[in-house]
Parts: structure tokens; C-alpha cells; sequence
């Protein structure tokens, strides 16, 4: 990148004015010998993400205004400010819980574990402006959570930031909705906003963002909230990542002695099912596709084996009454999050896990049985590709 711009530089004209810099600014040096011979008063960056901070802004600003620019400086962007929302929203939630499913009649339940866990701690970015606003209520107002002005000098230590609301609608709170907005000059009269398009009064007229979107997070557990409860909705921030708490006001200043904890998945579910995958697996339509699937071929003799990571059609098979079902799974993770959902059905043992490659199995694995239904699914852990799931046909 750095040999670009200095060809870009070149062939424009400006060498005798910009100076490329091949290093990363923590390392630069100011002084007679150093990188710059003197420290500069205007600061400009691109050090965002779509988690505003996700990409070092905080340690990077940190170490300029200590060792490369002027007190007095200027900033551009000179502030950014970060803004959530809570809301009740049954789609976004399947994407980090399990949700019961009815098959044959039978209600496959979630282990318990899964249900108690507070998630992954990663953020989920997406493009909110794609997501229905009938596909969640609101239960706050729009919060202002915190502003960063970049031409002062920025802390990367732990901080956290709490909002006052009044809840305007009862529900569950479950999912955060969060964005954040940049003043490019220090009167705020030019600012580039991530706001999802149906937050502008015409839709269609909002600018589309891709590199930079929207954040969810997902509270560590749902909450009943009724209209017209004060609560506080409480973020917390590292150098690198930010993470959401809600609670009644009253138990603020409890909270302003111990700050919550960064959410971190104790269930394993949360380690080897994405986001999608969790849609995927409480997609109702889907399962009943699948189940349909399976019934037209399963009969009392049937030998199944399955071929996908961490999938729960070995656990329908079985469910629709297969004689005897194998399933393979790449990682002992993928196994034991299989074996809690088959020990919170008192399933354990009716669905025989074979922690191994397609590629390595043997007739002595499947104890002599002749196979007579192979199924799996368009996922596989090391699917990077939409076309890495034909893996499917190479195992077969």
C-alpha cells in the first residue's frame, strides 16, 4: 500500500510536499532525525470499523496525541458518537439462541446450557437497513451512549458509559441496536452517519453504507420490561471491542463499583455456530423441509449417516424413527455441543458420534452396517465459499 501511494504521489506531482511513511504511526519518530521533523497540528484518519473501535482507533489516537501531534491540534473526523437502541426482536434473538423445535409430534429442546450462556462476545454487523422495522419493537428511545473528540487526548483504557430511559413499550428486551456517526469539523455542519435507512424521514434517500454498517448485540439474557421503567443501558468498551448491559436505575450506582463482565460463551454452542447457523437451525420452515425430506426416504430398517458439522438432522432421524443413525463430526467441540442436545432430550447414545473425517471412515466405525441413508446439509466448518458446501458430494 505504501508503494502505491508513493507511485500515486509521483505521478501526480507531490513529492516535494507529502512524505510516505512506510510504518505504523506507533512506530513513527519525531525530531531532526526522525520520520517527521516536528510534531503536527492537524490529524487525519480512517481508523474505523463498523464497531467504530474494532480496528485500534482508540490505542492509535492514544499514541499520537502523546508523541506526534500538537496539543492544539485538530482532528479529522474531529468526533464520533456512539448510539443504541434497545429492542424486543424473536428474529434476531434466533440468531443466538436455540429455540424448541417440534418434530413428529416431539418437542426437541435446547439444552439448558445454551439457554444460560451470554454468547459470543463478538460483535454481529450487519446492514440494519435490511431488517424490517416490523421485525422488532423498540423498547427505548434512541440513546446517545458516548462521543470520542479525536482532537483531544483519547484513552484506550476499559471505560463504560451508562444512559438513562424511560422504556417506552413493553416486552423482552433482548438486542441492542447500535450505529455511530462522525462530525467531520469541529461545528459539526458536515457528518457522515452509519443510521440505518429507516431512521431518515425518507428512506430511499438515505446514503447506502457498505464498508461501515450497523452493530447487534445480544444481552447476556432477556429481560421483562414494562412502559415506563427507568432503566440504564450501560456500555462498556476495551481497546478493541464494545458490549452492552441493561438494568433498573436504581441498581446504577451498584453497577458504577463493579462494571459487567465481557459476555464469553461457557456452552461451546456459541464457539461453532455462527450467527447465520443459529438462524439457520431455528428456521421452522426449514426444519419442516427437512423433516419432509427425511420421511419420504426413511423406513424402520433405515441406516443413516451424517455428514455435516453440527447438524441436527441425525437428531430428526432418529426422531422420525430410523433403525440406527451415524453422524461425523470434524471437532470434538461440534460433538460435544451434539451430545448436550441429545442428552437434554434423553437421547444420549441413540445417535452414535464419530469424531472423523468422511475420508478416514471405516466399515469397522460403523460396526458392519451397510448404509442405506447418507444426509447432511449446505454447511460445513470449513466452508469459507458458498461452493465449499459441494463437499457434500466429495464425501459421498
Amino acid at each position: 500500500m505504501a508503494e502505491a501511494a508513493q507511485c500515486i504521489v509521483r505521478k501526480n506531482g507531490f513529492s516535494d510536499k507529502i512524505k510516505i511513511i512506510n510504518k505504523h504511526s506507533t512506530d513513527v519518530t519525531v525530531g531532526p532525525d526522525g520520520d517527521m521533523q516536528e510534531k503536527a497540528n492537524l490529524l487525519i484518519t480512517e481508523l474505523f470499523d463498523t464497531e467504530l473501535i474494532g480496528e485500534g482507533a482508540l490505542p492509535s489516537y492514544e499514541h499520537a496525541h502523546h508523541n506526534l501531534v500538537q496539543a492544539d491540534c485538530e482532528a479529522v473526523p474531529h468526533r464520533a458518537t456512539v448510539y443504541a437502541q434497545v429492542v424486543e426482536s424473536d428474529l434476531l434473538w434466533t440468531w443466538t439462541q436455540l429455540q424448541p423445535v417440534e418434530v413428529n409430534g416431539t418437542r426437541l429442546v435446547p439444552p439448558p446450557a445454551v439457554g444460560r450462556c451470554a454468547g459470543a462476545h463478538s460483535v454481529c454487523d450487519i446492514q440494519l437497513s435490511q431488517v424490517s422495522p416490523t421485525s422488532f419493537t423498540p423498547l427505548s428511545p434512541l440513546c446517545t451512549m458516548f462521543s470520542l473528540d479525536f482532537s483531544k487526548l483519547v484513552s484506550s483504557a476499559p471505560q463504560f458509559h451508562s444512559s438513562r430511559f424511560t422504556a417506552q413499550s413493553g416486552g423482552r428486551a433482548q438486542v441492542i441496536l447500535s450505529w455511530w456517526d462522525l462530525h467531520m469539523d469541529p461545528s459539526g455542519t458536515i457528518v457522515c452517519s452509519m443510521a440505518p435507512s429507516w431512521t431518515y424521514p425518507l428512506p430511499k434517500l438515505a446514503p447506502w453504507r457498505d464498508h461501515w454498517m450497523q452493530s447487534v448485540y445480544f444481552l447476556p439474557a432477556e429481560s421483562l420490561v414494562t412502559a415506563g421503567d427507568e432503566l440504564s443501558l450501560t456500555v462498556c468498551h476495551d481497546d478493541y471491542s464494545l458490549w452492552y448491559s441493561l438494568q433498573p436505575h436504581r441498581q446504577q450506582e451498584v453497577l458504577s463499583e463493579s462494571p459487567p463482565p465481557r459476555p464469553c460463551c461457557t456452552c461451546q454452542a456459541h464457539l461453532v455456530w455462527t450467527r447465520p447457523r443459529f438462524g439457520e437451525l431455528n428456521d421452522r420452515r426449514r426444519t419442516e423441509s427437512y423433516a419432509g425430506a427425511l420421511r419420504s426416504v426413511l423406513r424402520e430398517d433405515s441406516v443413516c449417516l451424517s455428514i455435516s458439522d453440527g447438524s441436527l438432522l441425525p437428531v430428526f432421524a432418529h426422531m422420525l424413527g430410523a433403525k440406527k443413525v451415524f453422524s461425523l463430526e470434524n471437532t470434538r467441540m461440534f460433538k460435544q455441543v451434539i451430545e448436550q442436545v441429545l442428552e437434554a432430550n434423553s437421547m444420549r447414545g441413540e445417535v452414535e458420534l464419530l469424531e472423523i473425517r468422511p475420508d478416514q471412515l471405516t466399515s469397522n466405525d460403523l460396526r458392519g452396517e451397510q448404509i442405506s441413508v447418507l444426509m447432511g446439509e449446505p454447511f460445513f466448518s470449513t466452508s469459507l465459499l458458498p461452493w465449499h458446501s459441494l463437499f457434500f458430494w466429495y464425501c459421498r
